[in-house]
């Protein structure tokens, strides 16, 4: 009697065991969330979740950021228990932000099949680029006569109170650099670059933060020259607005990239991390937000393919240089030029 009640409590335990690991066992992942830029979400992305969702059953919620800048602040405030499971980024922020390994995981490249096919320069152990772009001058030709043909053309006192240029933190202190190229200076050396701005001052309606926002200025007719990436000039096609670009030397070349966060939720948003590297997605990318594709059998807009500068006019800058003096750059752009 002895032996079978034993039996019984041993069969009751297994079955309790059985019963608990269904509890124990982890839960499907139902959805991810994804941090990146307004114009970026709604340009593409919201689209590229949806299939996604379509596809693996994943939701793909959004969290909206102004600028690289702020969205890692935001990022490293929920360090213990992040609810960001994807990040866009630059690929210059993205240098900075891989030091942080509590925080940010390096990519599972066995994990991203469609990753083999992007080309090197846009992989990193930390980051992949999604699209790449080139900070160019997009303009409205109803409101400016003479066709710009130069950078230095925006120092001509014909374009006062007509220029949207970028503050230092939007695009990493690439229109810095490339005022100090004009002048004699470089990355190294980037007085010749304040000086260049502080002339530049009497010409410029806004220093911008927000591509939205600045995008939108050009639309409507606020300014009439921007200094932007080819989105811009997208933004006005859409607007039925007309609209010219041109990449003149030296044309500065930027990724935008994807960060994998350190979440419960890594492997579903590895998923879509490659998903967003397929050539289709990446045909879709890159012609809804009007930027050159990091797959090379992926294909933009005839009208962006147009204004991509030519192989001998791209320069790329040091983001390790960048990233060591872009803090100091600030404080003295906003002291010294926009005051």
């Amino acid at each position: 009697m002895a032996d079978m009640f034993l039996g019984r409590r041993g069969l009751l335990g297994a079955t309790g065991a059985m019963l608990a690991a269904p509890a124990l066992a982890q839960a499907p992942v139902r959805d991810i969330t994804i941090q990146l830029w307004g114009t970026t979400w709604t340009g593409s992305l919201r689209q590229v979740g949806q299939r996604f969702e379509q596809a693996t059953g994943i939701k793909v919620n959004a969290v909206t950021q102004a600028t690289s800048g702020e969205g890692l602040v935001r990022l490293q405030s929920m360090r213990a228990a992040p609810t960001i499971d994807v990040w866009f980024t630059t690929s210059s922020v993205a240098e900075r932000a891989k030091t942080d390994s509590q925080l940010f995981l390096p990519l599972p490249m066995a994990s991203l099949p469609s990753a083999a096919a992007i080309e090197p320069g846009a992989r990193a152990s930390h980051w992949i680029g999604v699209y790449f772009y080139q900070l160019g001058i997009v303009w409205r030709p109803d409101l400016v006569r003479e066709p710009i043909t130069s950078w230095q053309d925006l120092w001509q006192p014909r374009f006062a109170q007509k220029l949207g240029v970028p503050t230092m933190n939007s695009y990493q202190g690439r229109v810095l650099i490339t005022a100090a190229m004009l002048n004699g200076g470089s990355i190294s050396n980037v007085d010749p670059g304040f000086e260049a701005l502080k002339r530049l001052k009497p010409n410029v309606v806004t220093w911008y933060s927000s591509d939205t926002t600045a995008r939108q200025a050009l639309a409507q007719g606020e300014l009439s020259v921007l200094v932007a990436p080819p989105a811009a000039l997208k933004r006005l096609s859409d607007a039925g607005v007309p609209g010219r670009m041109i990449s003149p030397p030296p044309s500065p070349m930027m990724y935008d990239a994807l960060m994998l966060v350190n979440t419960p939720k890594k492997e579903a948003a590895a998923k879509f991390i490659d998903f967003c590297l397929t050539k289709e997605m990446q045909d879709f990318i890159a012609q809804g937000q009007g930027m050159g594709p990091v797959h090379p059998q992926a294909s933009t807009l005839p009208e962006i393919a147009a204004v991509l500068p030519r192989p001998q006019d791209r320069v790329s800058f040091d983001d390790d240089v960048i990233n060591a003096n872009i803090a100091a750059w600030n404080e003295r752009f906003n002291r010294e030029v926009t005051n």
